[in-house]
């Protein structure tokens, strides 16, 4: 007999989120790896100096450093987040930790 964590608890219990906001929440913390590969991506292609005759003006609609600046900003934001929600739950038993977690990351993502 397996183990089975069931997306929906009881209203009366602790840290209860809904069923959909919990495969909502767990879809957003496995795209952690992926957040984290975009965010070395972008760090990469910053880390190259710009040609001396490229001046970067202003931010309008199409700068690329803008965008990515931006982009970087909103992928730290959500890992730390993730981070945060996890660091929190680090002292308790593996299942209450694990409702926790997700009614925790439920709070601090509105």
């Amino acid at each position: 007999m397996s183990t089975k964590i069931r997306p929906e608890i009881s209203k009366e219990k602790p840290y209860y989120i809904s069923r959909h906001r919990f495969y909502e929440l767990k879809h957003f913390c496995l795209q952690y790896k992926e957040w984290k590969k975009e965010l070395h991506e972008i760090s990469l292609s910053s880390s190259h100096p710009l040609d001396g005759n490229i001046h970067v003006h202003g931010s309008g609609p199409g700068d690329p450093v803008f965008d990515a600046v931006v982009r970087r900003e909103l992928l730290t934001d959500r890992m730390q987040i993730v981070k945060k929600a996890a660091k929190a739950c680090s002292e308790e038993t593996y299942y209450e930790a694990f409702r926790r977690f997700f009614w925790i990351l439920s709070k601090l993502r509105k």
